[in-house]
């Protein structure tokens, strides 16, 4: 066998090695996530959830699984989904206080409007923490709410479109 063969049949064997390890650690890597539609930059937890997911902050359980709770309740029924759009994590437990007081009146007014007798639908409400500053919100690649809505679709726009 000619030696142009043998160098180059090893520098195949060389790239399809590689690229195997890469595929293989690519496939069997996670990526860094906090929760269902909740990933993990620096040291926040952004995104939305309405599963019960508390963020880290454990004020806000109580609540965040009674809402869990409803949604699961209305689940099979015509709904909507609104988000409750908030930093909800903080190292102030004044903030915490607060955060714990809001989402408790929009759980209630979830409650009341899905057990009233109107005409559906229903609301599902789920928790959205957009981060503390505006730098962990763009290095998000899960979509958080904004204003103004996206003119064609109607979704909130994420941080960096607006």
């Amino acid at each position: 066998m000619p030696r142009w063969r043998k160098i180059l049949y090893s520098l195949l064997a060389a790239v399809a090695i590689v690229a195997g390890v890469a595929v293989t650690t690519s496939l069997i890597r996670k990526p860094d996530t906090c929760a269902d539609g909740v990933e993990r930059i620096d040291d926040e937890c952004i995104g939305v959830n309405g599963e019960g997911y508390d963020f880290g902050t454990p004020e806000i359980a109580d609540v965040a699984r009674a809402i869990a709770r409803e949604n699961r309740r209305i689940e099979k029924q015509p709904h909507v989904t609104v988000a409750m759009m908030l930093p909800l994590q903080s190292d102030r437990e004044a903030l915490r206080r607060q955060m714990r007081s809001d989402l408790q009146g929009a759980y209630l007014g979830q409650r009341q409007a899905n057990e009233g007798e109107g005409e559906p639908p229903k609301i599902r409400l789920v928790l959205a923490n957009p981060g503390r500053t505006t730098a962990v919100r763009r290095r998000s690649s899960t979509p958080c709410c904004a204003w103004p809505p996206h003119p064609t679709t109607g979704c909130a726009r994420s941080p960096a479109s607006t």
